[in-house]
């Protein structure tokens, strides 16, 4: 019903129903640390990953804030 729907819209030029992200196997990028930069490597590799999942390929990107850490330099 759904696909019917957005089909028959004006603007909607195709339509293709692909495999759930839960059926399907690909890479996981999983980025740590904490703050600005982490925040930042993470916005990289989230804009990579959107490149590669246009061109089929399944990549996500995960984060794991980690706060309260030791300086390390």
């Amino acid at each position: 019903a759904l696909i019917h729907d957005m089909e028959s819209l004006e603007v909607v030029h195709s339509v293709e129903r692909v495999p759930s992200m839960l059926e399907v196997f690909g890479k996981r990028i999983i980025v740590i640390g904490g703050g600005a930069q982490v925040g930042q490597v993470a916005l990289g590799a989230i804009a990579e990953a959107d490149r590669h999942n246009i061109r089929g390929e399944k990549i996500s990107v995960d984060t794991i804030p980690i706060v309260g850490e030791d300086n390390l330099a």
